[in-house]
Order: structure tokens, then C-alpha cells, then sequence
């Protein structure tokens, strides 16, 4: 038996179901119907999940679950669950990487805790631990060079609202962060990919003005969790350790600089036997298009999911002539790297999905967020419907550039994820006129990603190519008239 098999029998007999009636109304024979009901057979589709619950009268919710049944059934609990984990991350994207708000007055009023003159406080309480983790990250930013060293889960962070304590302008401050992340299948805590649950976690701090490097590590994560666990996580400087309890209640601050040496030596140690989670830096479009055209040429398959139509392999030398100010430096290398960068894309079998919002947004702005602002003026209305009259053409010279559908239809504005087998990206724009890339390191994280990315179709949240088609027609129809 399967999820969906005992679903559908419980559901038959609930509802009192003629099952020849059922057989006949979903065009089955009655051989494949009872396969069904006994769990020897998955559906052939979606449609015939929908034909089974509409002939069985389901309400919403039963029918929801029926449907999820059949895809537990179809890809397996593990793949469900990490696709499902992986659409809920890009749909919360906007709410990850937003400006965090963190009232301080709580923070400052148990500053004195910080300014203690002995080498050792026991700590008491999460207001107590976050103002002295607070102190510790103010002290730091007033130094040119100042290193935080942090061994602790993503939760542990969400708990105190690091990211809220971080500078909004450019800073020395360093901080290297070790993390325990999940090699197994099966995903623990209530049904959560944790691995991307700590990219989800983390994901704030990448867009501010500091150098922030998490590194990972394989082990049994639960065991993190543990309130028997002593004191397990760390945040060290060169003046202070916190030690404190998963929960944050209780812990320990240390001063001694002996004691410091000890725990910085141990903190390398691990990092030592720790890869990189991801690498993160700030670019502008130069960088772009002169290194990922290089991963793109390498890639026999690559995927991009963003909301703007990838209008970038319809410009032209004299479009960027045209509106890169004569004052930037870049120019010239922008110019000369682009046709590179249109060479690999052609090259490779690139997927590329956008959104109905997304061809909306340039059409009004004539800008697009995976170019900054600095680099270019607007186009003009006029120009904007030549891109689009281009885009339309390679949509009909390919079977690979379609609508987003469904959930994907709320694709952030401001996110473009780009995944080949070996190599992915997210690349969002935030406060700065840079650009923020986080490079998926760890393998686990990077193949759920790509497996996402290649399963859209799959997963119906795509529309057909004659639908693509049919809909950039209509818009470029419905405005050039508009051009003057």
C-alpha cells in the first residue's frame, strides 16, 4: 500500500463510493482502478487525482490531501518534502533578506553585565545572553579588523537577531560561523529540509555590509537540540566568550585571556575539518557576465527561475551604447564581455522561467533588478517593446523560456536562482547598488535546488509554450501603440 492507495480507501468507504461508478466516470478499467485502491499502481496524473475527487464529492481540504498523497506517492517522501521546503524559500525570499528590527532598549538597560571587570558571569536569561552578545558586536564594529567567531545552529541566531545588530553601512567586521548540517534522506524536524532551513535562517545576514562566512559540518543535528546538551554554542572574540544553552536561558561569559586563546585554537581546529556552507560577495553586472559565462559553457543543462524575463541576450552593442553612461568606468568591459556571456548561454541547454509580473514590471520601469541601477539610465518605452518583440522570438525558437504558474506566479522581484548539476547561485539586489550572489557550496543544498529547478514541468508550474507565446504577443500588441 502506499499514502495515496490507503487515502483513497478510506476516503471510498467514507464517502460510500460505487466503485464501478467511479471506474466508469474516471474512464478506468476495472483492473487499473483496483490496482489503485490496493496500491499496486500510482495515478497516471494530477487530472485523474482531480476526476477521482470530484466524483467523491471532496471538500478542499480532502481534496489537497488527496493530491499530496498522490505526490508523496510519486516522488517519495523525501523529494516532497524538499520541494515543497525549497518553494516555500523562495516564496518567503522578500521577508528573509528584509531590513530585521530589533527594539535595544531591553539590550542596553543589561549592558552592565558586559563592563564587568571579572574574568568569569554566569549569565541568566535570554534578555541578559542577547545584550551581552549585543555589547560584544557593538565593541567590535568600533575596531578597524574586528572577528566574531560563532559555533551555534541557525536557530540559535534567529534567537537572538544577530542580523538586527549588524551595521547598515560598509564594515571591517569578520565573522566565521561553523554549522551542523543534516547528510541524511530522510529529514527530521517536523518534515523540514534542515539544510535549507539554515540557508532560510541565515539569509539576512548576507545582505549586510560585513564579511560573513558559515561553514558546515555532518552530524546528527538533532543532537544540537538537546537540553541536555552543555552549554553548545560559542560566540568568541578576541576580548570575550559566550558560552550558553541551545534554548539561550542560561550561559556563561569568559574574559580570561588565556581561556580566549584556548577557545579561538579549539574554533580553528573544527574549521579544519568544515567546508563552506556558500560564498558570498557583491558585484556589479562586469563580474556577471565575464564569469558565469564561463559556468553556463560548462553545463550541459542549466535552469533560471527569476520574475523578469532574461532580457540580457537581447541587447546589443549599440543598446548599451545607448544607455551606459559615457562616465562609467565599466563601460567599455561591459560592452566587450557581453557577447561572451550570449555565446554561453546559446551554448548550453539553459531553461529560463519568469513571470507575468515580471514582463509588467520592465514594461512600466524599463529597468531590471539583475542589472544595478548605477550602471544604466531606462530604457525607453520604445526600446522596451523592441526586447520584448525579441524575447518573443527566442521563446519561439525554443522550447526552454516559459511562464511561471501556479505559486510561482509570486516569484520575488528582486531574485534570480540559477542551478546546473554542479554549480548554482542566488543572486538578489537590497539597499546597496550592488548586486549580493550567495554560491551554493554544500552538495545536499545544491542538488535539492536542481532538483526543484528541473522538476517544474513535472510539477505543473509551468505554462505551455503557446500560452508563453500567446501572452508576450498580447502585451506587446496592447502597448505599441503606446510609443510615440
Amino acid at each position: 500500500m502506499s499514502e495515496f492507495s490507503d487515502l483513497l480507501s478510506l476516503l471510498i468507504k467514507n464517502q460510500d463510493v460505487n466503485v464501478s461508478a467511479l471506474t466508469a466516470y474516471c474512464e478506468l478499467d476495472r483492473s487499473t482502478m483496483y490496482k489503485l485502491i490496493n496500491g499496486k499502481r500510482a495515478p497516471s496524473s494530477k487530472a485523474l487525482v482531480q476526476k477521482l475527487a470530484s466524483f467523491m464529492n471532496l471538500n478542499p481540504l480532502e481534496t489537497q490531501e488527496l493530491l499530496q498523497a498522490y505526490l508523496l506517492t510519486k516522488v517519495g517522501w523525501d523529494t516532497y518534502y524538499s520541494r515543497k521546503n525549497i518553494l516555500e524559500f523562495i516564496l518567503s525570499f522578500t521577508d528573509l533578506h528584509g531590513e530585521s528590527f530589533q527594539d535595544t532598549s531591553a539590550l542596553d538597560f543589561n549592558a552592565a553585565s558586559w563592563h564587568t571587570k571579572k574574568d568569569t558571569v554566569a549569565l541568566s536569561g535570554q534578555i541578559q545572553i542577547n545584550s551581552c552578545i549585543h555589547q560584544m558586536v557593538t565593541e567590535l564594529l568600533s575596531k578597524p579588523d574586528g572577528h566574531l567567531f560563532i559555533l551555534a545552529q541557525p536557530e540559535h541566531l534567529e534567537g537572538i537577531n544577530l542580523s538586527a545588530m549588524l551595521p547598515y553601512t560598509k564594515s571591517t567586521l569578520h565573522i566565521q560561523h561553523i554549522i551542523c548540517v543534516n547528510n541524511r534522506k530522510g529529514y527530521i524536524r517536523s518534515q523540514q529540509n534542515y539544510n535549507i532551513q539554515c540557508l532560510k535562517k541565515i539569509i539576512s545576514l548576507y545582505e549586510k555590509p560585513v564579511t560573513y562566512e558559515p561553514y558546515y559540518y555532518y552530524d546528527n543535528v538533532n543532537s544540537h537540540f538537546n537540553n541536555l546538551n552543555f552549554l553548545p554554542c560559542m560566540f568568541l572574540t578576541d576580548s570575550a566568550a559566550i558560552l550558553c544553552s541551545s534554548n539561550l536561558k542560561e550561559g556563561v561569559m569568559i574574559k580570561d585571556k588565556e581561556t580566549l586563546h584556548l577557545f579561538e585554537n579549539r574554533f580553528q581546529d573544527i574549521m579544519k575539518n568544515t567546508e563552506p556552507l556558500t560564498s558570498s560577495f557583491h558585484s556589479i553586472l562586469n563580474f556577471h557576465l565575464k564569469n558565469f559565462s564561463i559556468i553556463y559553457k560548462e553545463a550541459s543543462t542549466s535552469y533560471g527561475l527569476s520574475a523578469e524575463p532574461c532580457l540580457i541576450p537581447c541587447f546589443t552593442k549599440d543598446l548599451l551604447n545607448k544607455y551606459i553612461p559615457d562616465s562609467l568606468s565599466q563601460k567599455n568591459t561591459l560592452i566587450q564581455e557581453l557577447p561572451l556571456y550570449i555565446e554561453s548561454l546559446t551554448k548550453s541547454s539553459s531553461h529560463m522561467y519568469f513571470t507575468r509580473e515580471g514582463v509588467l514590471r520592465f514594461l512600466m520601469t524599463g529597468r531590471l533588478h539583475e542589472i544595478p541601477d548605477a550602471l544604466y539610465s531606462p530604457f525607453e518605452y520604445e526600446d522596451r517593446i523592441k526586447l520584448l518583440k525579441k524575447f518573443y522570438d527566442q521563446v519561439n525558437s525554443s522550447n526552454n523560456i516559459r511562464l511561471l504558474k501556479g505559486p510561482l506566479e509570486k516569484f520575488p522581484l528582486n531574485l534570480h536562482l540559477a542551478v546546473t548539476v554542479n554549480y548554482g547561485y542566488l543572486m538578489f539586489s537590497g539597499q546597496t547598488s550592488m548586486l549580493t550572489y550567495i554560491l551554493l557550496k554544500e552538495q545536499n543544498l545544491l542538488s535539492s535546488f536542481y532538483d526543484f529547478a528541473s522538476s517544474l514541468d513535472e510539477m505543473e508550474m509551468l505554462e505551455t509554450k503557446d500560452e508563453t507565446l500567446n501572452y508576450l504577443q498580447r502585451v506587446i500588441e496592447m502597448n505599441k501603440d503606446s510609443i510615440h
